[in-house]
């Protein structure tokens, strides 16, 4: 009778918590991607006479959230590809997530405007940005990420 041995699982096999954390980012970055756009273009549509002051938003209000958008994304596609390159980018995603909230509370006044629900959306988002990156540091750690 031949002996039936078990072979290692190889090392292309993705964990779960890789498609999970990649899957969320991806949509989460799709949708903090073009909320920020509708409501830019809604304003211009509703309100074209107040041109200057939207061109300000759109500087100061809607780039940052795209930028952390196209950062969530590439951090996704890195973590997917179980890159080690997914470790900087999701270290970088945080920070920017960080420090949009500083300034958006600091700066553009969103606290004055919003109240405690500015600080009910960015504090999970960047809570979340700080696990991903903590999971993939395990990663790292582990020598899953090439």
């Amino acid at each position: 009778m031949p002996s039936v041995t078990k072979t290692p699982p190889s090392s292309s096999v993705r964990p779960i918590g890789v498609w999970v954390v990649s899957l969320f980012f991806f949509c989460s970055a799709a949708v903090n991607g073009v909320v920020p756009l509708l409501a830019w273009g809604l304003a211009q549509y509703y309100a074209p006479d107040a041109s200057g002051e939207l061109d300000f938003n759109l500087k100061f209000i809607v780039l940052p959230p795209l930028m952390a958008s196209g950062l969530a994304c590439l951090a996704a596609l890195a973590l997917l590809q179980l890159k080690r390159a997914a470790f900087a980018l999701f270290g970088c995603l945080f920070v920017v997530l960080a420090l949009t909230m500083v300034w958006e509370l600091a700066v553009i006044g969103t606290f004055e405007l919003l109240g405690g629900a500015a600080l009910l959306v960015r504090v999970p988002e960047i809570a979340l940005a700080l696990a991903a990156w903590l999971y993939v540091a395990r990663l790292r750690r582990k020598a899953v990420l090439t």
